[in-house]
């Protein structure tokens, strides 16, 4: 699952998440955590914290 696709950067719920994607909550809720988990945070917060970094840092075109 790519962040930014899933909206964990959004700031979705997994059962939003889970709406998104077509999948079961039950699915979405450890593909969140391996995500977070992956990426050493803790939180949502951190992870769109990250994505909005990475935005910034893109070079204009």
């Amino acid at each position: 699952m790519h962040t930014r696709r899933t909206g964990i950067a959004d700031g979705l719920s997994n059962r939003q998440i889970a709406e998104r994607l077509v999948i079961s909550q039950r699915t979405a809720d450890p593909h969140v955590e391996h995500i977070l988990g992956k990426l050493g945070f803790n939180s949502r917060s951190q992870v769109a914290a990250m994505v909005g970094a990475l935005k910034d840092e893109s070079p204009l075109p």
